[in-house]
């Protein structure tokens, strides 16, 4: 008799279940709203959560890479190129990470550099990163065998480099002729890497007589805090034997933002 009326019950509870979920099936299907806010403005109860569905894995997110520059001398580091020029337009070294200057990624041939984190100075960007020839210099023609060289500075245009230095139409196109109302020969496509992602960072000068001064030197000029780029690192120091110049190279540190 238990045994039966147990059955009984079980039978009952599983034909409420389905008549509930078939009512409420027919409900979601019948609801005369096709969204909360319309059931709310309608005052509906509001529906039932609609079943998740994945529609794909999600991507990670891609960051831009953007490189710092590293000043190396001999195997170790030595600071890096500060984002702020000195007095005089040229930029100078700091050892403080967060005042580096942060650049884009060199191409494999010489080319421009974009500054991400430029110097804007009366309404104006300075965001390429170029060579200008330096105050001192016996002129713009490099070579392995003279002391002329050029600054480190920044541009408000690319120049195109292939045949050689560009005058800049007045002085407030480089940081360099803001500072000093210069308007000597610059080079801004002159930058590049060896292989795509390396961290190496060369320079390719080309002269106006269209001879090509391949990685020239890179020195850092102690007494005039500015980075000097020549043939002859030898004919510089001897040219300017009380500026304590040093050879250096430069190496890019890949930041993520």
């Amino acid at each position: 008799m238990l045994k039966n009326s147990l059955s009984i019950l079980f039978t009952l509870l599983l034909t409420v279940q389905l008549i509930s979920a078939t009512a409420i099936n027919r409900w979601d299907e019948e609801m005369p709203c096709k969204t909360n806010a319309e059931c709310l403005k309608k005052g509906l109860p509001l529906r039932k959560p609609s079943p998740v569905v994945k529609r794909g894995a999600l991507h990670p997110r891609q960051s831009n890479t953007v490189s710092s520059i590293s000043v190396i001398r001999g195997q170790g580091v030595v600071g890096f190129l500060d984002r702020t020029p000195n007095a005089n337009g040229q930029y100078t070294m700091t050892q403080d990470a967060s005042q580096r200057i942060i650049v884009g990624e060199p191409s494999l041939s010489p080319g421009e550099l974009k500054i991400s984190n430029y110097v804007s100075n009366n309404g104006l960007s300075y965001v390429y990163l170029a060579a200008q020839i330096g105050p001192n210099s016996g002129g713009s023609i490099l070579s392995a065998s003279s002391y002329n060289y050029a600054v480190i500075t920044a541009s408000t245009s690319s120049f195109d480099s292939t045949s050689g230095p560009a005058t800049p139409p007045n002085p407030s196109y480089t940081l360099y002729g803001v500072a000093t109302g210069s308007t000597s020969p610059l080079e801004t496509n002159t930058w590049y890497q060896t292989a795509a992602g390396s961290q190496n960072l060369f320079t390719n000068w080309v002269n106006s007589d269209g001879t090509t001064l391949s990685r020239p030197q890179i020195m850092y000029d102690t007494v005039n805090a500015n980075f000097v780029i020549t043939g002859c690192a030898t004919c510089y120091q001897a040219q300017f034997p009380n500026n304590n110049a040093y050879a250096v190279s430069l190496d890019r540190a890949k930041v993520t933002t």
